[in-house]
């Protein structure tokens, strides 16, 4: 067993796949979201808040959806405690809810961008900063290692485990 220390760019990947997916309302609709009758509960460590669209300066900011509708900065996770799902127009539909403005096409590239078909995702998310330096977190693992990269990360959305390939990384002793 190792401490594992993720780069934020690997923690996001890990993220999307897991906890964003779950506050989708597609999963909700599906019922699958580990979410579903959690709003105001806590459902993770305090120190972790998840925010969708307050960065304007990001490179996934969208002032409109792709359907056409505004979308609002909005707060998944507060602290550890779960605030509300997220939606697209169609999704909504299903729920008796109202979109939330989180309409996009996701594709690997954008030559590829709009023949993506449209889907629930959010926008431009953002995890509150921690206050821990990455060296003092290092000094403080005893054992562990390092990861700031990784292949294809796999992770199941509903236990949180994950497994991917550590292409760069380092064990800390």
């Amino acid at each position: 067993e190792y401490d594992v220390i993720l780069a934020p760019s690997e923690f996001t990947a890990l993220l999307s796949q897991t906890v964003c997916d779950m506050a989708s309302g597609r999963t909700l609709v599906e019922g699958t979201s580990i979410y579903a009758n959690k709003e105001n509960q806590r459902v993770m460590n305090e120190k972790i808040s998840l925010t969708s669209g307050l960065n304007t300066e990001g490179n996934a900011f969208f002032a409109i959806d792709q359907e056409g509708f505004f979308a609002p900065a909005a707060t998944i996770i507060d602290h550890g405690v779960f605030k509300q799902h997220y939606f697209d127009s169609y999704y909504a539909a299903l729920a008796g809810k109202k979109t939330t403005g989180n309409c996009r096409r996701v594709a690997g590239n954008y030559e590829n961008w709009f023949a993506a078909p449209p889907t629930v995702h959010l926008n431009n998310f953002e995890i509150n900063a921690g206050t821990t330096s990455l060296d003092k977190l290092i000094a403080e693992t005893k054992h562990g290692i390092l990861v700031e990269r990784t292949g294809w990360p796999l992770a199941d959305p509903v236990s949180g485990s994950f497994s991917c390939e550590v292409r760069s990384g380092f064990l800390i002793e």
